[in-house]
C-alpha cells in the first residue's frame, strides 16, 4: 500500500502490467551482462598462445616449413617513441631462414620482427611485412569468447521469448499498456 497525496492510500500496481515489466526488466539485465562480458578486452597470452600466433602470423604470410621454437622467452620492446611493451619473443626456423617475433602480451599483434634469411638477407618480402603487420590474433581471447558463447545464446533466447510473451499478451488484450488510475487517487 503507498499512501497517495491527501493521506488516502492506494493499492501497488499489479497484474499482467507489473508481470510485462518484471520479465523485459529482467530480459534487459541479461543482455546488458552478457553484452559487457563478451566485450571485455583483450586477454594476455600465455607463451602457447604466442606460439600459436607465431604459426598461425608465418603460415598467413605465406612462409612453409614453420618449426616454431618450444622455447618463448618474457621481454619488453620499447618503440623510439613510447613506453616499453610486455612481450613474448619467439623463434621460428621457416623454409630459407629464422624468423624472430616479439609478439605483444596484452593485445593481438607483433610488434618487432628479425627475418634473416639463410644467406643473411632478410626473408620476408615488402609484401610480407605488410602482411605481417596487418595480422592480428589473441587464442587467449578467443577461448574467453568461446566460453561466453553459451550464456550470450541463453540473453538472447530470454529477450526474444520476453518479445514473443508481450507480444502475446498485448495481442490477447491481457496487459495494460498503460496502467489505470484507481478511482481514489493512484494507479493499479
Amino acid at each position: 500500500m503507498r499512501i497517495a497525496a491527501g493521506g488516502r492510500s492506494t493499492p501497488p500496481v499489479t497484474g499482467e502490467f507489473v508481470t510485462a515489466a518484471r520479465v523485459v526488466l529482467a530480459t534487459v539485465a541479461a543482455v546488458v551482462a552478457s553484452g559487457a562480458l563478451t566485450a571485455c578486452a583483450e586477454r594476455d597470452m600465455t607463451p602457447d598462445d604466442a606460439r600459436v600466433f607465431t604459426r598461425r602470423a608465418l603460415e598467413d604470410v605465406g612462409l612453409e616449413e614453420i618449426r616454431v621454437a618450444p622455447q618463448v622467452d618474457e621481454g619488453a620492446f620499447r618503440p623510439t617513441a613510447g613506453e616499453s611493451i610486455a612481450v613474448w619473443q619467439t623463434t621460428a626456423a621457416v623454409e630459407g631462414g629464422t624468423v624472430h617475433l616479439y609478439i605483444h602480451r596484452e593485445s593481438d599483434r607483433a610488434v618487432f620482427l628479425n627475418d634473416v634469411s639463410d644467406d643473411g638477407g632478410a626473408l620476408l618480402s615488402d609484401e610480407q611485412f605488410a602482411a605481417l603487420e596487418r595480422f592480428r590474433l589473441n587464442p587467449a581471447t578467443e577461448r574467453y569468447r568461446d566460453r561466453l558463447l553459451v550464456p550470450a545464446g541463453v540473453a538472447i533466447v530470454l529477450m526474444l521469448a520476453a518479445g514473443a510473451l508481450l507480444t502475446a499478451a498485448v495481442v490477447t488484450g491481457r496487459a495494460r499498456l498503460r496502467p489505470r488510475r484507481h478511482p481514489l487517487g493512484g494507479l493499479l
